[in-house]
């Protein structure tokens, strides 16, 4: 955090992108996103937040510690019970207002579906059924409630 505000050519976009990539984590239960995924690309043109990697559903996987969190949302690794004030110590954190976590929050709550539905008949047109795909929209379809303040 503090590095995009020292180094980003564009901090308001890049604080934006690290927002939607706490909250998608959260909402496919990545208990493995950790500052490490995190890194800066050098341009000609500036210093940027790279595309996110290393980003997948560890919750399908069924491990004893599939709902916390390798960073802390405020103050809480367990992602099921994730506050409001928890969202709001991030934000003052990540210095954004809580509404624009809220706003964030919402509109990939309400566009998961059509996404899912989507990437999973693309998925299926090419690889057939698959059950652990299956399970990751199972997962979503239930962790969108945790993204909503």
């Amino acid at each position: 955090m503090q590095k995009i505000r020292e180094h980003s050519s564009d901090i308001t976009d890049d604080l934006d992108q690290l927002l939607k990539w706490v909250s998608f984590n959260v909402l496919i239960g990545n208990a493995d996103a950790h500052a490490k995924n995190l890194s800066m690309l050098l341009s000609q043109t500036g210093i940027w937040l790279a595309p996110f990697y290393d980003i997948l559903s560890t919750t399908v996987y069924g491990d004893s510690h599939d709902n916390d969190v390798a960073m802390s949302i405020g103050r809480q690794f367990n992602t099921e019970q994730i506050t409001r004030d928890d969202r709001k110590t991030m934000a003052d954190f990540l210095d954004i207002n809580i509404k624009l976590v809220a706003r964030t929050n919402a509109i990939m709550q309400r566009d998961i579906d059509l996404a899912l539905k989507v990437a999973l008949k693309e998925f299926d047109s090419v690889y057939g059924s698959n059950a652990t795909v299956d399970k990751i929209v199972e997962v979503v379809t239930k962790r969108k409630k945790l993204i909503l303040i």
